[in-house]
Parts: C-alpha cells; sequence; structure tokens
C-alpha cells in the first residue's frame, strides 16, 4: 500500500473509531457537527427519503485530514472519497444519529445511499448520505425529524440559513425549527437539533 492509500486508509478509520468512542462515560461532547438536511417528496407528496450533510469541527477535521486550517493539501488526493464499510458499521450503530416521529409511529429507514466523505478548500470534512425510509411515509400529521447522539459524545446543531430544506412535491408543506430548551453547562445553550415538517 502506497503511503498515500495508507494515509486514507488510516483517517477513515480514525473517523469510525470516533463515532464508535461516542459513550455515555463521556462528559462533554468530542466532536462537533453542523448539520444540514433535506427531506425528499414523492410524486404523491409523500416523504421518501432524509439527505444529510454533516460538516465537523476544525479540530476533529485536522483529525482526519492531518491538515490544519489554510494548510495546503497534496494536490494528488482525492477530494472526494466514498466511506469504506466501517464508518457505515459506526453509524448504524447509533442509528445515524437521526430518528423521525409521525405521532406515535416511528418509520424506520433503510440503509444509507449515496455516502461521500469530502474535503472542502478549508480542510474541513463533511458527510454527505442519504437514509431512505423503509415505506414512503404519508404527512398525516406533523413529522418530527431530530439529529442528536444521546450520549452527547457528539454535539450535533443545525445550520443557522435554511437548516432543513425540502425537494419533490412538497406544496403545502412547511418546515418549522424546533428551538431547544435544555443548556449543557460545557457549550451554553443547545443549538437546535431537531425540525417539524407539516402538510396542510
Amino acid at each position: 500500500m502506497n503511503s498515500l492509500r495508507f494515509r486514507r486508509a488510516i483517517s477513515l478509520s480514525i473517523l469510525a473509531w470516533r463515532f464508535l468512542a461516542s459513550t455515555p462515560m463521556l462528559a462533554s461532547p468530542q466532536i462537533w457537527v453542523a448539520v444540514r438536511s433535506e427531506v425528499a417528496f414523492d410524486r404523491e407528496r409523500r416523504a421518501v427519503a432524509v439527505r444529510h450533510v454533516w460538516e465537523f469541527d476544525e479540530f476533529y477535521s485536522s483529525t482526519v485530514t492531518g491538515l490544519r486550517a489554510g494548510e495546503s493539501a497534496d494536490p494528488r488526493r482525492p477530494q472526494n472519497w466514498a466511506a469504506p464499510a466501517d464508518v457505515l458499521k459506526a453509524l448504524a450503530r447509533r442509528e445515524f444519529f437521526t430518528s423521525v416521529r409521525l405521532g406515535d409511529r416511528r418509520p424506520a429507514f433503510k440503509p444509507p445511499q449515496d455516502v461521500q466523505i469530502e474535503i472542502d478548500p478549508r480542510n474541513i470534512v463533511r458527510l454527505r448520505f442519504t437514509l431512505p425510509f423503509e415505506a414512503p411515509v404519508v404527512l398525516s400529521r406533523p413529522l418530527q425529524l431530530d439529529v442528536r447522539d444521546p450520549d452527547h459524545g457528539v454535539a450535533f446543531g443545525l445550520e443557522i440559513a435554511n437548516p432543513v430544506t425540502m425537494t419533490g412535491n412538497h406544496a403545502g408543506c412547511s418546515v418549522e425549527i424546533v428551538e431547544p430548551e435544555t443548556f449543557v453547562a460545557s457549550y451554553g445553550k443547545q443549538p437546535p437539533t431537531s425540525a417539524t415538517i407539516m402538510c396542510r
């Protein structure tokens, strides 16, 4: 294995290991993630998937890439990596940190699709993936989308601008960001991690 492939393998293994290391024993978040999500609808105005883009904090990104902010990357290194099986397994053990609720129902997801790990020009790591629903979801009542780590090892927060959007036939549907009421001593007020999608 050449040095480039070895470095890539080590970096992605770190990504998986840090997710697996998020346990209740951690007193404060070890990873900070800014979340942007998209709810996809089909022609019958049913929710069929949730697409995520997660942007990791600068320190964690430098751990994964070996590069500090502003440091020049090796131009030979691919800027778009396919996530390996161990990363997916790590996320699956945490149910992809994503839950949805429709009244008393909790619609289930299929295995993820379109998984990509990217490094932007600032050397920040982004993870993109799609979670298709096992069956299309009719929004007969508000659908709550929640992205969080109940063990607090990973601190998720929705992006400030347009954190949750919709695609497809979502006529008459709207998104409301749910502001949390809790405070966390280590980093102040918890950022929003939930959104409610309502269709008339």
